[in-house]
């Protein structure tokens, strides 16, 4: 018997590969349409301090979409985005 179900071991390597090989490049595809980028700017709504920002631009128009994390607000929540205006006119 030995020999014989060895294609066995090989379909169930494949198929447990292939959702992890399908994730990969639909991970890659999608980053493809964003470009990230570090960038400093002073924050007018929270009395003009100098802060870091993650912004999240359009890949294909570099237009900004948001801001993907801030060092003033290290989770997230209460950002207004009103800093996206000045990286608007940046671009233009």
């Amino acid at each position: 018997m030995t020999g014989q179900a060895s294609w066995l071991t090989f379909a169930i390597l494949v198929l447990a590969a292939f959702p992890v090989v399908f994730l990969w490049a639909r991970d890659r595809r999608a980053n493809r349409r964003y470009l990230v980028e570090q960038r400093k700017v002073r924050c007018r709504v929270r009395g003009n301090q100098l802060v870091d920002c993650t912004l999240v631009r359009d890949a294909k128009t570099r237009t900004p979409i948001g801001v993907q994390s801030c060092t003033l607000q290290p989770d997230g929540v209460g950002c207004e985005q009103e800093c996206l205006k000045i990286f608007a006119h940046a671009a233009a």
